[in-house]
């Protein structure tokens, strides 16, 4: 199987790398000749070029991982061709373009899939299995100190992630809240937070920024039974599991006890998850479904699209609730 990267900047090099473990990376697109360089380097009998539509000409597998904004241009040109397409998150920012995208898809028989990498994070998806009771709450947290993008906000970039994840376990969102602040004085915002209203009255926050001096990947679920834990970022234990509650006190005798605000009762545990690549999960899985030619993605891309524009459309609307549109669908 021949596959062809589509963008060699930032994402492109480990798309390119766990793709050529498996399969011949036929051809590498870039605008960039430093990057085609450093791309020659380390796939020296793959073409090199700046126009992507010769790239695309050499295979039966494209891999788009260049800025949100040209998705929808080589995404549509590979379908037409007949390839089967890999995307970078977002796929787009409009649900109708999304789903106008996987219409074409079934037109040519191709396989389309988005790389929502968290859906192959083993310890990321753990967490949907553990007996909860009812959820009450979700709190995601991913910050950092760049990369700073100039195509999108941290809510397409960062928050896509989980939202897809929270979407694979819950179904699609039905309202958003959101707010954000472009601190470094460019067009997209640095730091966002979204509230998000799931079926049953599950209730999630994620927050994001990339001018946070650590990097954290971390994701909380308090349920009436247990709440747990992932911190990707914990390399020793990164799941962990609360059995019981906590016994909230009415009132305090000493300031250590103010402090302590309130007494867990359970048990803890840290489950131990084995590790795989995500990157190389997803990839894998994306040849299956290539080989198989048994995927429909569409309307989980739909509706990854649909939650992140109402995110958007309620951020300009300083944060009023939004209706994620098809969610009652």
């Amino acid at each position: 199987m021949q596959v062809a990267v589509i963008g060699y900047g930032r994402w492109g090099p480990n798309q390119a790398r766990v793709f050529g473990n498996r399969v011949t990376i036929s051809a590498i697109a870039d605008m960039d000749m430093a990057r085609l360089d450093a791309a020659a380097t380390r796939f020296p009998s793959a073409l090199h070029c700046t126009d992507y539509r010769d790239a695309v000409s050499t295979a039966d597998v494209v891999v788009v991982a260049t800025p949100v904004h040209t998705h929808e241009e080589i995404v549509e040109y590979a379908l037409v061709q007949g390839r089967h397409v890999l995307c970078e998150k977002p796929l787009c920012l409009d649900p109708a373009v999304a789903r106008r995208l996987h219409r074409i898809a079934g037109k040519y028989s191709a396989v389309l899939m988005t790389g929502y990498t968290y859906l192959y994070n083993g310890r990321a998806t753990w967490m949907r299995y553990v007996d909860y009771g009812k959820i009450h709450t979700i709190r995601a947290h991913c910050t950092g100190l760049g990369p700073i993008r100039t195509d999108v906000g941290v809510v397409a970039d960062l928050m896509t992630h989980y939202v897809a994840l929270l979407q694979s376990w819950m179904g699609a969102a039905r309202m958003v809240s959101c707010t954000g602040q472009r601190c470094l004085g460019g067009k997209q915002d640095d730091v966002a937070t979204v509230c998000l209203l799931y079926p049953g009255g599950v209730y999630a926050s994620i927050y994001a920024s990339w001018i946070v001096p650590h990097k954290s990947r971390h994701l909380q679920v308090v349920g009436e039974k247990c709440t747990a834990e992932w911190d990707d970022a914990n390399t020793h234990s990164p799941i962990c599991v609360y059995s019981g509650g906590a016994q909230p006190r009415e009132y305090y005798d000493t300031e250590a006890g103010f402090m302590h605000l309130a007494a867990w009762t359970g048990n803890r545990t840290m489950p131990s998850v084995p590790y795989v690549e995500p990157l190389q999960a997803q990839a894998d899985q994306f040849l299956s479904h290539v080989q198989q030619r048994d995927c429909d993605f569409a309307r989980f891309d739909e509706c990854v699209c649909a939650t992140l524009d109402a995110a958007l459309r309620s951020k300009e609307a300083y944060g009023e609730p939004t209706t994620v549109k098809g969610s009652e669908l």
